[in-house]
């Protein structure tokens, strides 16, 4: 059956998933709690650049951030004596590296430069296309370490305050895209950028 489901404020509809799993939930949880997916009526588009379908996620449908973002960032926090972050703090959907590991010039690898993503405009990877929408604001759950599920004090929102500021306010690291063609996508999968535009900072 379709329940209400409140997203910040705006009504939407879910198809409640059965009452093992709100008894799973409400038990882990320690608060009544409801699973519910999203129904294929659900019609909700968010707003950005290429504004774009997008079920309950806090905006654009898919967060893409690269390995080589996290390195300078690491690298910036190891000079303030701070220990490394893993990628799950910062939670993408779509993990972006280099070929094979290995840093190369910007034309034959992009994806080696910090921030790249941030001036994707359109690209592709395997069998879907996507179109950039915003640069992704990092809030407070970005301080939570993710196997504990505990604050771990300012970082990495700290050192991103030092050089990743958007013009249009808020930390940002990483971009946010919408979904322009569905399709699978698969670990190594070749990412093409079909256009290029300037970052928001």
């Amino acid at each position: 059956p379709r329940r209400g489901v409140d997203l910040f404020g705006t009504a939407f509809r879910g198809i409640d998933q059965g009452d093992a799993a709100a008894a799973w939930l409400s038990e882990f949880l320690g608060t009544p709690s409801r699973l519910v997916r999203v129904p294929p009526e659900h019609d909700r588009i968010t707003d950005g650049l290429t504004p774009g379908p997008s079920g309950y996620a806090d905006s654009s449908a898919v967060h893409l951030l690269s390995r080589a973002s996290l390195a300078l960032l690491n690298q910036r926090m190891a000079e303030r004596g701070t220990p490394a972050l893993s990628m799950d703090r910062f939670r993408p959907n779509i993990v972006l590296d280099s070929h094979n590991g290995h840093g190369r010039d910007s034309g034959s690898d992009w994806a080696a430069l910090p921030h790249a993503e941030d001036r994707a405009r359109r690209i592709s990877i395997g069998g879907a296309a996507l179109g950039y929408a915003k640069l992704a604001v990092r809030c407070a759950v970005t301080l939570v370490e993710q196997e504990a599920g505990a604050r771990q004090g300012p970082e990495p929102l700290r050192t991103l305050a030092s050089y990743r500021r958007a013009a249009s306010g808020g930390v940002v690291f990483g971009a946010k895209f919408s979904v322009i063609t569905p399709g699978k996508l698969s670990v190594g999968d070749e990412v093409v950028v079909q256009e290029w535009g300037d970052a928001d900072l």
